[in-house]
């Protein structure tokens, strides 16, 4: 498992260096960490993987239909639909990210990355003056998943597959 977490971070450093720089993802980085991130899940829980990404499929599809519905009603139309506002590797860096946890995991880790992508966003556009209105947000998922991978390593017990794990931290004994 500690050579599957190397090869992940590799995938991901890759994928923030191309996001942040081109804004452009090589497939085979997306594919080899998709692969990576698999073969970690099924390592620890087994196929029950299957059941918590499948859950949060279903969270990243609520997630788009009330994106959809927001740009509708803010733009009443939506010219270059979804995909001018949304790249193609950000919602593939989602569903990378929804192999990782389990439901309530995932939830939390999509705010927290969301929120701390547009702050870090909106510092580094103003401190370079940059006119680019677009986050390179499958980035920032890398970044975090980095930080997954890295505190993985450091504690080898820990399981973001279970909520257990979260609920544990926020309330105590659970």
């Amino acid at each position: 498992m500690f050579w599957i977490s190397l090869i992940s971070l590799f995938f991901l450093f890759l994928i923030v260096l191309s996001d942040f720089k081109t804004r452009q993802i090589p497939i085979i980085c997306l594919t080899g960490e998709t692969i990576a991130s698999l073969c970690l899940g099924f390592n620890l829980i087994g196929t029950s993987l299957l059941r918590s990404t499948m859950t949060n499929f279903g969270i990243i599809g609520f997630q788009f239909l009330v994106l959809w519905v927001w740009f509708k009603t803010k733009d009443r139309k939506l010219s270059n639909g979804l995909w001018s506002k949304f790249g193609k590797g950000d919602l593939f860096m989602l569903a990378i990210s929804a192999i990782n946890f389990s439901a309530l995991n995932y939830l939390l880790f999509t705010m927290l990355v969301s929120v701390t992508s547009i702050i870090a966003w909106l510092g580094v556009s103003f401190i370079q003056r940059n006119k680019d209105q677009t986050i390179p947000f499958a980035g920032y998922l890398a970044v975090g998943l980095i930080i997954l991978r890295i505190f993985l390593l450091s504690e080898p017990g820990t399981n973001y597959y279970s909520d257990h794990f979260l609920l544990t931290q926020i309330y105590g004994i659970y």
